[in-house]
């Protein structure tokens, strides 16, 4: 979220189109999804996150992420914002919800 607030063209623009260069980055290029797959190993191993193909529950923190960013570019000034502490607490709260072990 903060990378989109501080170039929101240049989110919007890998956003958009990282299908034609994601396969083309080398197995060890630190993308984001990548990063992610990796943390939720660790919280597979740790027992905080469930069970599941990594990349599936990956997908679903990235698009928790990513989704709001775009509905905001979308939708009329002011309705998300994602400058606001409280809301960026919302979004990865339901990134966390999509993705932990229930208690």
């Amino acid at each position: 979220l903060q990378a989109r607030r501080t170039d929101p063209t240049a989110h919007t623009f890998v956003l958009g189109h990282q299908q034609q260069f994601l396969s083309a980055l080398p197995a060890d290029f630190p993308y984001p999804i990548r990063i992610v797959d990796q943390v939720i190993r660790e919280g597979q191993a740790d027992g905080t996150v469930k069970p599941g193909p990594v990349r599936v529950l990956s997908a679903l923190v990235v698009g928790c992420m990513n989704h709001p960013a775009i509905v905001a570019q979308h939708a009329a000034r002011g309705t998300i914002d994602l400058d606001d502490p409280d809301t960026v607490a919302l979004i990865a709260d339901g990134a966390w919800a999509a993705i932990a072990i229930a208690p």
